[in-house]
């Protein structure tokens, strides 16, 4: 009886090993075409307001860079420095087709761990962007700008098929 339990012990660990493998691999590829590419898709999970409790996200919020270009549609929590123009929509942060200059900053990463920086204009600020992903696929982008106080969203890279099906 004893012995069963130690195979059933052992199996157990074994699949569980072998899941956590083929999830890994399978990270270590979007963040490897990342790397390649310089493109990838964020999908949010939670939204990290500054000074404020961690808020859970199951909305869908995705953040894409592919080609040179950002594009983003954020929810914002937060203070603002400035009322917001009447019928104008910014109170999220919103990127379209922004063209982007991504700075790669390894110079503190440690190994598995990737920076990349850039600003993005989202209505009529600019927003300085940090994105950090690692090897196992988890990612954090970290948003400042002069007129709101700063915020970060969690999440992980998720692979990405264009409306075009490529």
């Amino acid at each position: 009886m004893k012995n069963l339990i130690i195979k059933a012990a052992a199996a157990a660990i074994l699949i569980f090993a072998w899941a956590e493998m083929t999830a890994s691999a399978q990270d270590n590829e979007l963040v490897k075409k990342a790397l390649e590419d310089k493109s990838l898709t964020i999908e949010v999970n939670s939204i990290h307001p500054s000074g404020h409790a961690t808020i859970i996200s199951s909305d869908g919020y995705k953040l894409r860079i592919e080609d040179g270009k950002v594009n983003a549609r954020l929810p914002y929590f937060g203070r603002s420095d400035v009322a917001l123009i009447s019928g104008v929509d910014e109170t999220g942060i919103a990127f379209e087709d922004c063209a982007i200059d991504i700075k790669e900053d390894y110079s503190r990463s440690k190994k598995g761990k990737y920076s990349w920086k850039f600003s993005a204009l989202s209505g009529s600020e600019n927003i300085d962007v940090t994105i950090t992903f690692w090897d196992n696929g988890g990612a954090e982008i970290s948003c400042t700008c002069a007129r709101r106080s700063p915020i970060s969203y969690s999440g992980e890279l998720i692979s990405y098929t264009s409306p075009d099906g490529q």
